[in-house]
């Protein structure tokens, strides 16, 4: 039976725990997060209309969201007056604000942030998968990516976030842009069910399952079932702002199977809440 290691916070820092102390919290019901990708390239006002019906869809079947946006997305909201007041009120309702960041490999796009020296970047890049594309605009550093980020995210911190590093992508750059102030790491695209890993003194990571169409909710609700014996396991689900605006019917029927199995929907979280209850025990 896997466990998942609970920890103390001692002098600042997370420290393991001896066995004795470690938790047998969600045995049988596997603790669930659902993270929403805000793309750099897709902040506009119809897309902001679809996140806002997917949010009314999650609060209907009792569901927590974990916004992971990017700066473009924080830049939009925090010029809009209206929008920011919505996001304040989900806030309120228990969703978590995230951040999402796309280094300059990534396919999707870079949002302009990065630790690397800006006179060492090239005006034309080469993406994950080998496609040329002119370099997009530099707007700063990493730093300068939290600050922006945890004004989205006042009076709160953000402490999750998703830094698009697959092992398997070629060109990765040699530093880790994973900036301080973030403890969760959301990872991968078809993880199935695991607990949080801890791979550096303060940083955990948690497992990620795209959920784009029928076959994947299906496959993901397979992955569910089997976490019943396994203790300590989290079921992480993934989707994007636009497969929504595309199929809002598939996250609906993985919202109803989960509401199948969890009717009051105890089990379903956010990141930080996840992590903290855990990291309390």
């Amino acid at each position: 039976m896997m466990k998942f290691m609970s920890v103390l916070i001692a002098g600042g820092l997370l420290m393991p725990a001896p066995a004795a102390q470690m938790g047998t919290a969600n045995r049988f019901t596997p603790d669930c997060f659902f993270a929403l990708h805000l793309e750099p390239t897709t902040a506009n006002d119809t897309l902001f209309a679809a996140v806002v019906r997917l949010v009314e869809l999650a609060e209907r079947y009792k569901v927590k969201v974990t916004f992971e946006f990017t700066p473009q997305w924080a830049e939009m909201i925090l010029a809009d007056e209206k929008k920011l007041a919505l996001l304040r009120k989900w806030q309120k309702n228990g969703h978590e604000v995230g951040a999402q960041h796309h280094p300059m490999f990534h396919p999707g796009g870079w949002d302009g942030y990065t630790d690397v020296d800006p006179k060492e970047l090239k005006d034309t890049r080469i993406d994950a998968v080998g496609r040329s594309r002119p370099r997009e605009k530099y707007l700063g550093t990493m730093s300068d990516f939290m600050r922006l980020l945890n004004r989205l995210a006042a009076p709160e911190r953000v402490v999750t976030g998703a830094f698009g590093r697959p092992p398997t992508w070629s060109q990765v750059p040699a530093r880790l842009e994973f900036p301080r102030g973030v403890f969760y790491e959301t990872e991968g695209i078809h993880e199935p069910p695991r607990p949080p890993r801890l791979i550096g003194r303060q940083h955990w990571e948690l497992p990620m399952f795209f959920v784009g169409n029928d076959a994947m909710v299906l496959e993901l609700s397979q992955m569910y079932e089997e976490t019943k014996e396994m203790e300590g396991d989290i079921v992480g689900f993934i989707t994007h702002e636009f497969n929504f605006q595309g199929a809002p019917d598939v996250i609906e029927r993985w919202f109803k199977f989960l509401q199948s199995k969890d009717p009051e929907g105890k089990h379903n979280k956010t990141v930080s809440q996840i992590m903290k209850e855990r990291l309390a025990e």
